[in-house]
């Protein structure tokens, strides 16, 4: 997994923050019925994924 992220700190002890995020699979499972004469795929995930987050930071023990 790689990911990245940035805080902005818009007081003296709290900040708004955002980090992206990303998964890459280089061997991943399909899931297959076997049904005769041919099988039929059930569901098969993607190689990649990933997750953008943002939030709200407050600093209760120590200021910045």
């Amino acid at each position: 997994m790689l990911g990245a992220g940035v805080v902005w700190h818009a007081g003296a002890r709290w900040g708004v923050w955002g980090a992206v995020q990303l998964a890459l699979s280089p061997v991943y499972p399909k899931f297959e019925l076997e049904a005769v004469p041919d099988p039929v795929r059930l569901w098969a995930p993607s190689w990649a994924s990933g997750r953008l987050m943002l939030g709200v930071e407050l600093r209760f023990g120590d200021p910045w």
